[in-house]
């Protein structure tokens, strides 16, 4: 009993150690499995993901850039030029530019909690608004808006300006007007 006593001591001086790795490593997997449990599609998402995908890729089974923007617009996604690099940049470790289905989903549920907005359509919108900007005060006055809006009287225009005055300034601000305009993208 005292050879069995001793081994039980050797057994219990290793097992905090080893329960101590042990301990570390489930934690790690625990956040493992949480992230694979929020992040797994439905049968039907990848259903259409795989679809997208055949469509666009490659004989060798590969889609660039180029692809994904396609298949982001296929979900009715609007990425712009950074967003693609964001996605890019998380998934094409190897750089070549590439990638397989596989990847393309880690993109997907990647994408799924980015949030896209026409934010390019307004910015070109925001540009085009400044050509009615006559004293390029970044304002467009009813005179202004009369140019663009030119069947509306100015009570109409009075109104026009009130309701899409987001910051109550009085002003109708090429933002508001070009965010209003835009307003069903996002």
């Amino acid at each position: 009993m005292a050879d069995s006593e001793p081994n039980a001591e050797k057994t219990n001086s290793e097992a905090p150690k080893e329960s101590g790795n042990s301990e570390e490593q489930p934690k790690e997997e625990h956040k493992e499995d949480e992230q694979s449990l929020e992040e797994k599609p439905t049968e039907e998402q990848l259903e259409k993901w795989r679809k997208n995908f055949d469509a666009i890729a490659d004989e060798n089974g590969f889609i660039t850039s180029d692809g994904l923007e396609i298949c982001l617009q296929r979900d009715n996604k609007n990425p712009t030029p950074s967003n693609i690099e964001e996605l890019m940049s998380v998934i094409d470790i190897d750089g070549d530019g590439k990638f397989g289905f596989e990847e393309y989903v880690k993109i997907q549920l990647q994408a799924s909690k980015m949030t896209f907005f026409c934010s390019d359509i307004q910015m070109e919108l925001e540009q085009a608004l400044k050509a009615f900007d006559e004293n390029d005060d970044g304002t467009i006055s009813k005179s202004e808006l009369k140019t663009i809006l030119t069947d509306y009287d100015d009570a109409t225009l009075d109104d026009v300006i009130k309701h899409l005055d987001t910051n109550n300034d009085g002003q109708l601000s090429i933002a508001e007007l070009a965010a209003y305009l835009t307003q069903t993208c996002k």
